[in-house]
Formats: structure tokens, C-alpha cells, sequence
């Protein structure tokens, strides 16, 4: 989803959007999906995480299940 969004038209074509200087904020789980997203996609050209993890941590829950994936492939996780 975060792909989709930032080569979507319709985000560049926001009234005061730069286009070609997309950033991205994050807080807590979000900051992780920030960083990574960061990492993954050259469109972003910056990024703040408000007190992200610097580990990737498994998903909420009981069953041991990614809390991130990118193709179908769950990140490594603690």
C-alpha cells in the first residue's frame, strides 16, 4: 500500500505537495514502517520516525505471525 501511495497521481497532484521530495512520519509501529519503507522505495526522500524500534519485531498477537511483509515475504524478525 505504501508502494501505491507514493507513485499515485494523485499525491503529486495535492496543492502543496513537492512531488519529487516525499517524506514520510511514523510513530511507534508506524516509525518501523517508515524506516523500512524508506529503505525499500527511492521515491521517499525522507523520513521521521517518532520512537520507532531499531529491531523489527514479530506481529501482534499469539501466533508467532510478521509484523511486516513486501511480496508476499515477511521481513526477519525477533
Amino acid at each position: 500500500m505504501v508502494k501505491e501511495t507514493l507513485s499515485s497521481p494523485w499525491l503529486g497532484e495535492q496543492e502543496g505537495v513537492a512531488g519529487d521530495r516525499t517524506g514520510i512520519v511514523g510513530a511507534s509501529r508506524g516509525g518501523e514502517l517508515a524506516l523500512l519503507a524508506a529503505s525499500l522505495f527511492p521515491e521517499v526522500k525522507a523520513v521521521v520516525g517518532y520512537t520507532p524500534s531499531g529491531i523489527i519485531w514479530e506481529g501482534i498477537g499469539d501466533d508467532g505471525a510478521p509484523a511486516w511483509t513486501y511480496r508476499g515475504e515477511a521481513f526477519p524478525y525477533r
